[in-house]
């Protein structure tokens, strides 16, 4: 009943600035790897608010201006989005969305195997659970809100990497990751074009090689395999 009460009007949305973008993945593909269900890029200019109904999987809400209020229904779990960045929600229960403004977003919906129990290691306590700022910045994640088809195997190893990077984050709480290696990251994928060693990164940071090598391993993060990605 609620599914059908929340079926939005996608004739009356495109009036407001909403395009809807549907995937259809090979049987093969949905039945062995996290795929991408559909897209809606909203850019709203005027006040509007919308039901989205739930489905199966997970959502990725990415805010690229403006600001807007999120709800879940039915619990009526709400919070305001203002900050540019990506966002990840329970597809499996309707939500609600307000643009009180104007705002500019995305929402990406993903099924496939494996992302219950990812769900099942985050928190109940928010209506959705915010992507760390260095994987959502980086612009690795991008190809997941291509409307074109994507590689299936290059979109199933972000949506992985990016759940287990959040859940990570969750299960091993009180571990901040030092200042240098965010920027030690940017300089990697921003430069990627260029030669970089550890006896440079040694002496910029004053950190002791062995050290950043661990620390870039604790912190779920590689600096050759960012490099090999962003040259890609």
């Amino acid at each position: 009943m609620m599914a059908e009460a929340y079926t939005p009007s996608l004739s009356l949305l495109a009036q407001s600035g909403l395009c809807l973008t549907s995937f259809q993945p090979e049987a093969d593909v949905a039945g062995s790897l996290l795929y991408r269900v559909s897209l809606e890029c909203g850019s709203i200019e005027s006040p509007l608010s919308y039901y989205v109904s739930d489905c199966q999987g997970l959502g990725l809400l990415r805010l690229k201006s403006g600001s807007l209020l999120f709800t879940v229904l039915p619990a009526g779990q709400s919070a305001a989005v203002s900050e540019r960045g990506l966002y990840l929600f329970d597809c499996r229960f309707t939500c609600r969305i307000i643009v009180r403004n104007a705002a500019e977003y995305e929402i990406l919906r993903f099924d496939g195997p494996g992302w219950p129990y990812f769900r099942s290691l985050l928190p109940e306590t928010a209506p959705f659970w915010r992507i760390p700022p260095a994987v959502s910045q980086s612009g690795e994640l991008l190809p997941l809100f291509e409307k074109k088809a994507a590689n299936p195997v290059l979109c199933h190893m972000l949506l992985t990497e990016m759940l287990s990077r959040l859940t990570l984050g969750h299960m091993l709480p009180g571990k901040k990751a030092p200042s240098y290696l965010a920027d030690m990251k940017s300089e990697l994928e921003t430069h990627y074009y260029e030669t970089h060693t550890l006896a440079e990164f040694e002496e910029k940071y004053r950190v002791n090689r062995y050290r950043l090598c661990r620390t870039c391993t604790e912190s779920v993060y590689s600096p050759p395999k960012a490099c090999w990605r962003k040259r890609v």
